[in-house]
């Protein structure tokens, strides 16, 4: 269990059917179908003047939303901390774009934002607020190959398991995918045993970084924000789990992108209802594309075209073309898990944009951005 953000209607994962939303009944029986301040120096290349004023564009100002990504009007330096004298510790290049995070409100006119896996402050002087291009798609060479393991078989050393638990790991399967736009955990995680931390089944499985498994273990049955009460992405108080809440999604999502900072709880993500318009849909996928970073939904599979049956389940945005009316994501179920004949292991699959929102609509617990 959860202290304070355990939600009423869990994500179920790939054994649990989906009938009416906002609660899809819950099918986990054995023969069910198969279906992630130290002081700083003085900056040696400070240079307050040019922090004030680079170019001729107006200086971005007031207080911005966090997540909203900024674009770089100029080579911006990113700074230690929000005043010109504070070290420079990287550059963003003209056209770049950035992520605000933590407070959207800035200090001596300079906001704190995320860049290419850090986080430091750069003056409004050099930013103005991104446009979301008519089509984008993020990398996908990482994030199409990551596979949750199967509730029976064989780990990384050959040993074979049995754990229906691992049959609903779609939860963390998404978040494993979302977080590898935020640094490389999910291709870099050591090798390792990993257990259900508490629960009427535990058993002790060893996963190496393959299919970026031994990360997605880890956000599944070791992770744990300071909002929860015990590790692990999904609920074990049950056999098999009946998956994860989105509140947890929201937390593990802002803990590990933040690196565990002291105020990781308002870091970037925030838990969206699934009752939103399709157009605030599109404008949080645009907006989180365009900054590089994934959106972690909850869907009725019913509506996705690499799925026959509706069933719960966690699957990540990680791209749109307005021109095809189109979101591209990815499923890291496998053939296995999903049981459908189109079914594949990995990939990047599209679907309309308006079944998307149809998809989060019917499973009725919504998404993280």
């Amino acid at each position: 269990m959860r202290s304070g953000s355990f939600l009423f209607l869990f994500l179920a994962g790939c054994s649990a059917d989906v009938s009416e939303p906002p609660a899809p009944p819950i099918d986990a029986s054995p023969d069910a179908p198969i279906a992630s301040d130290a002081g700083k120096p003085p900056s040696q290349d400070a240079q307050p003047e040019a922090d004030a004023q680079p170019t001729t564009h107006p200086p971005l100002t007031g207080t911005l939303d966090v997540g909203t990504t900024v674009e770089a009007t100029d080579d911006a330096p990113l700074r230690s901390g929000p005043s010109s004298n504070d070290t420079s510790i990287d550059t963003i290049p003209t056209a770049s774009v950035a992520s605000v995070v933590f407070t959207g409100a800035p200090k001596n006119g300079f906001y704190e934002v995320w860049f290419a896996g850090k986080v430091g402050w750069c003056s409004g002087a050099y930013l103005e607020i991104a446009k979301a291009p008519k089509s984008k798609t993020l990398a996908t060479s990482v994030v199409s190959a990551i596979l949750e393991p199967l509730g029976s078989g064989t780990d990384s050393e050959g040993h074979s398991y049995g754990d229906k638990n691992y049959w609903n790991f779609c939860a963390p399967g998404a978040v494993t995918a979302a977080l590898s736009y935020w640094g490389d955990d999910a291709t870099s995680w050591p090798a390792g045993k990993f257990e259900e931390p508490y629960g009427p089944y535990q058993i002790s499985t060893y996963w190496d970084d393959a299919h970026s498994r031994a990360y997605l273990m880890h956000i599944a049955e070791q992770v744990s924000p300071p909002s929860f009460s015990a590790a692990g992405l999904p609920s074990f108080s049950t056999y098999p789990t009946k998956g994860s809440s989105l509140g947890d999604i929201r937390d593990v999502l802002n803990w590990e992108a933040s690196n565990h900072a002291s105020a990781w709880s308002a870091f970037f993500y925030e838990k969206i209802s699934a009752g939103v318009s399709s157009g605030t849909l599109h404008s949080d996928v645009t907006r989180d594309i365009t900054g590089n970073h994934a959106v972690v939904v909850t869907v009725d599979t019913a509506y996705l075209p690499n799925w026959s049956r509706g069933l719960g389940h966690a699957i990540a945005i990680v791209g749109y073309d307005d021109s095809a009316g189109t979101y591209a994501y990815v499923d890291t179920c496998g053939k296995a898990c999903n049981g459908s004949s189109q079914a594949t292991n990995g990939g990047v699959w599209h679907v309309a944009q308006s079944k998307m929102h149809s998809a989060i609509a019917a499973f009725g617990a919504g998404y993280a951005r």
